[in-house]
C-alpha cells in the first residue's frame, strides 16, 4: 500500500524505522519501501551495508547496484570491506553485484569471494554468481585465481577454473585466450611432470578452452598462437604416447588433440583403438575424433571393426553418420561387408534410406537391401518356443553384454539409454520377448529417437534428453549425452521410432533367446 499510495509523508517514518525497528525483517521493508517511493539515495544504502543483519545487509548490496556506475569511495569502501564477505547470503549477492561496476578493484574482491567460500553448497552459487559478473575481465580473473591458487587446491576451485576457461574461450577474444594458455600444458620428457596434479590441471584448462572456442565457432588450433600451440600439442603428444603418465592425464591429453586438426592428431589418436588399449582410452580417441571432418577418419574406424567391442562400436556409428564422408565410409564397410545392418538401429537404418544426399541414399539401397517383406509377428512367432525351453543365465548374461549393454542397464552393467530392464521384466517372458524382436510395437514417448542437423554439418540422432532455455542434450548409445545449442539446430525432427534396432535376432535361434530371458528375469 506505501508503494501504491506513493505518500510523501512516509518516508520519514521509514528512516526512523530503519534505524530503530529491533527486527530485520523491519528493517529490510523500510529499506526497500524507501526505494519504492524513490526515496533511496547513496547515505541510506551505506546506513544498510552497516546493519547488523546479513538479510539487510545483502539487500542494501542489491540496492547499491543502481549507484555503483558512479559511486563515492565512502559507498565502495563499505561493499570491500570484510564484513560484506562473513556472511555466505552477503558474499552471494555481492558476487552478482559486483557485475555492475567496472571498477579494477572488482576482480580481486571477487577473488577474495571465492577464496573464502568453505562450504561445498555455497561454492557452487558464488562461482555461478561470479560467472555472471564476468562481461569484461574474465581473463583477468582467471589470472589473478592461477597466480593465488593454493598448493593443495579444492577440487571445486579447480572446476571453477575450468568453467572460467570455458567462458573465455566461448568469448573468444584474443588478450584472454592468451591468458588462459600461459598456463597450457608444455612439451616435456620428465615422468614427474607428466604425472603430477598441475599437469592435470594443465590439461584441462586447454581442454575446457577448446570446448568454449567450439560454442565460439573456432577451435583452439585456430585462435591460439603458433609457440602454444606447438608447445600444447607437444605436451599432449607425449603423455598419450608415454605409459608412464598417469590414466586421468592421458585421457586428458587424448581429449586435447581433438581440439586440433586430423592430419595433426590423426596419427596418435587412430592407433589407440587397439584392444590392447583400456577401453577408457580408446572411448575417449573416439570422442576426439568426433570433430574431425577428413574422409580417411571414417576408412580408418571402419578398417578397425571387428576390434572394436559392442560399447565402441556403438559410439562409432554415432561418429560414422555425423557427417556425409563418414557415412560414406560406413556404407562402403557394409557393401564390403565389414560392418552388419543389424548393427545399426531401426532409427539409424531409415535415417540412411531417406538421407538427404541422393548418392548416400542411394549406396545404402544398396547395402541394406530391399525392406524386409516379413512382419515383426512373423518374427515374434518364430521365436515362441523360447517361451517354453529351459535358459541357461550365464550364456544369456553373455548375450547381454553383446547386444543389450550399450543402451540398456541391468544392475551395475550397461548404459542406461533405453529403459532399465529391472523395470520391464514385470511384464512377464511373452511381453520381455515382444519387445526384444518388435521394438516397435510400443514406444514410450521419452523413448522414440530424434534426428538433428546442425547448422556446422553434423547429423545426430538420439533420445532427447535434458532441454534448457538455449539447448538440448541427445542422449546415445553407450551413455554419450551430446549437448546441442539451439542457436546452432538446422532442423529437429522425431523419427516416430525406438532408437533399439528391429533385427537383433539375426544370428540367434529359440535357445539363445531363452538364454537372454532367464538372465534378464531371473537377475
Amino acid at each position: 500500500m506505501l508503494y501504491e499510495r506513493q505518500d510523501p509523508s512516509a518516508e520519514p517514518l521509514l528512516r526512523r524505522s530503519l534505524g530503530r525497528s529491533k527486527w530485520p525483517l523491519g528493517r529490510l521493508h523500510a529499506l526497500r519501501a524507501l526505494d519504492g517511493l524513490g526515496a533511496l539515495a547513496e547515505p541510506t544504502v551505506r546506513q544498510g551495508l552497516e546493519d547488523p543483519s546479513p538479510l539487510v545487509r545483502a539487500q542494501a548490496v542489491k540496492l547499491s547496484e543502481r549507484f555503483l556506475a558512479n559511486s563515492s569511495t565512502a559507498l565502495w569502501a563499505k561493499l570491500s570491506g570484510p564484513t560484506m564477505r562473513l556472511d555466505p547470503m552477503v558474499r552471494y549477492q555481492l558476487a552478482f553485484s559486483l557485475g555492475e561496476t567496472r571498477r579494477a578493484e572488482r576482480l580481486q574482491l571477487l577473488v577474495d569471494i571465492l577464496r573464502m567460500t568453505t562450504s561445498s553448497t555455497d561454492s557452487s552459487w558464488i562461482q555461478v554468481a561470479a560467472l555472471s559478473s564476468l562481461s569484461e575481465g574474465a581473463g583477468e580473473l582467471f589470472a589473478k585465481l592461477v597466480a593465488s591458487r593454493p598448493t593443495d587446491p579444492h577440487p571445486r576451485d579447480e572446476e571453477f577454473l575450468l568453467e572460467l576457461a570455458r567462458l573465455i574461450g566461448a568469448r573468444n577474444k584474443p588478450a584472454e585466450i592468451a591468458q588462459v594458455l600461459h598456463y597450457a600444458p608444455r612439451s616435456t620428457t620428465d615422468d614427474s611432470n607428466a604425472t603430477s596434479d598441475n599437469s592435470f590441471l594443465d590439461l584441462a584448462l586447454a581442454r575446457a578452452l577448446g570446448e568454449g572456442l567450439r560454442l565460439a565457432g573456432t577451435s583452439l588450433a585456430q585462435a591460439g598462437r603458433p609457440e602454444d600451440l606447438k608447445s600444447i600439442f607437444g605436451g599432449a603428444r607425449w603423455l598419450v604416447q608415454s605409459s608412464a603418465s598417469a590414466s586421468t592425464n592421458r585421457l586428458q591429453a587424448i581429449a586435447v588433440l581433438g581440439q586440433f586438426s586430423y592430419p595433426e592428431a590423426g596419427a596418435l589418436l587412430i592407433p589407440l583403438l587397439d584392444s590392447r588399449q583400456p577401453q577408457a582410452v580408446q572411448l575417449a580417441a573416439l570422442h576426439s575424433c568426433e570433430r574431425f571432418t577428413s574422409p580417411e577418419l571414417g576408412a580408418q574406424l571402419t578398417k578397425r571393426w571387428s576390434a572394436l567391442t559392442p560399447a565402441l562400436r556403438a559410439e562409432a556409428l554415432n561418429l560414422l553418420l555425423k557427417r556425409p564422408e563418414q557415412t560414406a565410409a560406413l556404407l562402403t564397410a557394409m557393401n564390403q561387408g565389414l560392418v552388419r545392418p543389424s548393427e545399426l538401429s531401426a532409427s539409424q537404418i531409415n535415417f540412411l534410406r531417406t538421407h538427404r544426399d541422393p548418392k548416400l541414399r542411394e549406396q545404402a539401397g544398396l547395402a541394406l537391401g530391399a525392406p524386409p517383406n516379413s512382419s515383426r509377428q512373423e518374427v515374434v512367432q518364430a521365436f515362441l518356443p523360447a517361451l517354453t525351453l529351459a535358459g541357461e543365465g550365464s550364456r544369456g548374461r553373455k548375450l547381454y553384454l553383446e547386444r543389450c549393454s550399450s543402451c540398456h542397464r541391468l544392475g551395475n552393467e550397461g548404459h542406461a539409454l533405453g529403459p532399465d530392464l529391472a523395470t520391464v521384466k514385470a511384464g512377464g517372458r511373452e511381453k520381455l520377448l515382444v519387445n526384444i524382436l518388435d521394438p516397435n510395437r510400443e514406444v514410450n514417448s521419452n523413448y522414440i529417437s530424434y534426428l538433428v542437423e546442425t547448422k556446422d554439418g553434423e547429423t545426430l540422432t538420439g533420445i532427447l534428453g535434458s532441454e534448457s532455455a538455449t539447448s538440448l542434450a541427445l542422449r546415445q548409445a553407450g551413455g554419450v549425452e551430446t549437448p546441442v545449442l539451439r542457436s546452432n539446430i538446422a532442423s529437429l525432427q522425431s523419427l516416430g521410432q525406438s532408437l533399439m534396432p528391429e533385427g537383433l535376432e539375426a544370428g540367434l535361434n529359440p535357445q539363445d533367446l531363452a538364454d537372454l530371458l532367464e538372465f534378464i528375469l531371473k537377475f
